[in-house]
């Protein structure tokens, strides 16, 4: 039944984008989370070294018409520019800090945050999968995946300060440009639907709610959302999906 969906999906769209297999990036054996990740960051070689590409995940989805000119302000690509938190954030810089034998930040500093959507410059992108091959002497893919917790977009914006790119000059806030409901939005505000009506409200392009939530939903919560979601024109996430 999923596999129908896709590939009714698929055809309906494949005059208008190019499908590229994760093998045809990588042949490394991963859980397939960490392989999406570092899929973000060898894609770029499908790109010239002076372009730009849009990372975003699933659990994104556009709320009002958008265009590529919307993803940069000021001729700037835009980020979600932020304190770097505590915890697994403060952990992830340390390490790519290490990596790249470059000094960490401290927390409080400001980063680029790592969510979707997410923009990369593919020659960046190209440049920080060789320098990581030529320190390590290893396949990019292999080295990505040897920690325990990964994050591509925290390893990009390493790489950009040990290029002597300030990330926070060379990207400007989104401001709102997306809104993402994660799990401690969640657990301070179960009422799904108001929390999307509210997010909403302050126009983003582009909205996200983590889709695990979906099933923690009651059967009134889980209308609410449905109602909402068809409201915009959207299709909601099925609650079965998740059951299965």
């Amino acid at each position: 039944m999923v596999e129908d969906i896709v590939d009714s999906i698929l055809f309906d769209i494949k005059d208008k984008v190019k499908i590229v297999p994760i093998d045809d990036l990588t042949a490394f054996d991963a859980p397939s989370y960490t392989l999406q990740q570092v899929a973000k960051l060898l894609i770029a070689r499908n790109f010239s070294d002076d372009s730009f590409y849009v990372c975003l995940d699933s659990k994104n989805f556009f709320v009002r018409p958008l265009e590529a000119n919307d993803f940069f302000r000021n001729g700037k690509p835009t980020a979600k520019i932020e304190p770097l938190s505590g915890g697994i954030h403060l952990e992830l810089n340390a390490n790519y800090s290490n990596m790249f034998s470059i000094p960490p930040l401290k927390e409080g500093d400001l980063v680029m945050g790592i969510m979707t959507p997410f923009i990369i410059h593919s020659g960046i992108a190209r440049s920080l999968v060789r320098s990581v091959e030529e320190r390590y002497g290893k396949n990019f893919s292999e080295i990505f995946c040897r920690d325990s917790v990964q994050s591509e977009f925290m390893l990009y914006s390493t790489y950009l300060r040990y290029k002597g790119i300030d990330p926070t000059e060379f990207y400007a806030d989104w401001n709102n440009l997306n809104i993402t409901m994660w799990f401690m939005n969640y657990s301070s505000n179960p009422d799904v639907a108001a929390w999307m009506k509210w997010a909403k409200g302050l126009d983003p392009a582009v909205m996200a709610i983590h889709r695990t939530i979906i099933g923690t939903l009651d059967e009134q919560q889980y209308l609410d959302y449905a109602v909402f979601m068809s409201s915009l024109g959207l299709r909601p996430v099925k609650r079965l999906y998740f059951e299965s």
